[in-house]
């Protein structure tokens, strides 16, 4: 049975206010401050009014990942088809499994939404599942991130 595929809009929340967002041309606009986020390359970029223009550094260049350890393919395998996975800092990762949403605060070819762990523009209770690999230590605070999380997660995601 296959997957279902995400509708990335109906999860999206304003990173602001976390009003809905509706699309307009080539940017999203909130219908609660009225503030536009781009789409760039039919990607959103929804960074808080803040942190809009931020160019973000890696220490190196990220190499293309395919594929999960094998502990997730598990954790994968056991999901139902239409739960939704967050990929927190996926960076050059790509994934044919369309229940995966793949963000990370820089922008590649791969990623599915770019934005901040301190303040993901995702409605509350959005998600089943969050995975975050080598993402903590490099977050100027990680309590604020680990919160934003536990905020998108469903009940007993």
């Amino acid at each position: 049975m296959a997957a279902a595929a995400i509708n990335l809009l109906d999860l999206l929340a304003c990173p602001d206010c976390r009003a809905a967002l509706r699309r307009q041309g080539d940017q999203l606009l909130c219908t609660g401050c009225g503030i536009d986020h781009p789409i760039r390359a039919g990607t959103p970029f929804l960074l808080p009014k803040a942190e809009r223009g931020l160019e973000i550094e890696h220490e190196a260049e990220l190499e293309v990942r395919s594929t999960y350890p094998a502990a997730i393919n598990r954790l994968l395998e056991a999901l139902a088809r239409d739960q939704i996975v967050l990929d927190l800092g996926s960076g050059e990762r790509q994934t044919d499994d369309p229940r995966v949403l793949l963000a990370d605060l820089r922008f590649t070819p791969r990623v599915d939404l770019v934005s901040d762990a301190h303040v993901l523009p995702l409605r509350d209770a959005s998600v089943d599942l969050v995975l975050a690999g080598a993402v903590f230590e490099h977050l100027r605070d990680p309590f604020a991130a680990a919160r934003e999380i536990w905020r998108v997660l469903k009940p007993g995601g």
